[in-house]
């Protein structure tokens, strides 16, 4: 376990962010809260104090879009928002994969990668807003790839961890893995790099709710249930049942003594 005290939070998250922001371009709203998804993350934001992360793509997946093309007319309203809405490096694309496998990304091009899409935030929104604890699509990355993104500007601090059993989870071996299954987080000290396990990928739970109170009265999950985090896709937020199951988990928290906040704002002190 980390060497600091933990108190009770949750994250939530969404992954593959790009058409959203594509969207903000097209239809040349006003104000980001005037697009339906934004409006609803601000109104859970206003009603219980939930906090979101949005992990980036830099270009949509039919490559005829990407993240610097995003006007800089939003960019006050982002930096004010900073402080419970924040974007971070998800990848290049929907096939970037950065690994051990033959055909993942070498570490040199990864790098410019997390730099074009932190440099695009910084844009439209500003370094403010910048998630130094993102999650990796795939949850891949090689040792090398991820010292390269913690040296590079506005570098990790750490990394959200895979929802399942899965066997390559960034560079971290079986007992390391092990680790974060049993304690919810992992600090690395020779790495200095903060590792938190996601708890729910909510397209997977019929009724999240049943799974938090589940955890929440079984000991064994003790450890498990100071951090929750949280996350769909998002092409799930077309469905209204995802809307539902989100402001669910946001009035769980609330009832239940969980404040939101960010994993990079819980960094164990070196």
């Amino acid at each position: 376990m980390p060497p600091f005290e933990k108190l009770n939070y949750m994250h939530l998250s969404i992954d593959d962010v790009i058409e959203i922001l594509r969207e903000l371009e097209l239809n040349d709203f006003q104000s980001v809260w005037e697009h339906p998804i934004f409006a609803m993350l601000q109104r859970f934001n206003s009603q219980y104090g939930a906090v979101f992360s949005l992990y980036c793509f830099y270009e949509t997946k039919d490559g005829q879009w990407k993240l610097d093309q995003l006007s800089t007319r939003y960019k006050d309203e982002f930096r004010g928002a900073s402080h419970w809405l924040r974007f971070g490096f998800h990848g290049k694309g929907y096939e970037s994969q950065y690994g051990y496998s033959e055909d993942s990304i070498g570490s040199d091009v990864a790098s410019e990668h997390y730099s074009l899409v932190n440099n695009a935030i910084c844009t439209f929104a500003s370094s403010a807003v910048i998630d130094t604890i993102p999650r990796i699509h795939f949850y891949k990355g090689t040792l090398e790839t991820i010292r390269n993104w913690k040296a590079s500007m506005y570098g990790i601090k750490g990394l959200l961890t895979a929802d399942d059993s899965r066997e390559e989870v960034y560079y971290l071996n079986q007992i390391q893995r092990a680790g974060l299954v049993n304690y919810d987080d992992y600090y690395d000290l020779e790495e200095q790099l903060y590792f938190i396990h996601t708890d729910l990928r909510l397209e997977h739970e019929e009724n999240p709710i049943d799974v938090l109170e589940a955890r929440a009265t079984n000991p064994q999950h003790h450890e498990q249930q100071r951090s929750l985090c949280i996350f769909t896709h998002e092409d799930q937020l077309q469905e209204a049942s995802m809307i539902l199951k989100i402001e669910d988990c946001c009035k769980w928290a609330s009832n239940n003594g969980y404040r939101f906040s960010f994993p990079m704002d819980q960094v164990p002190i070196q």
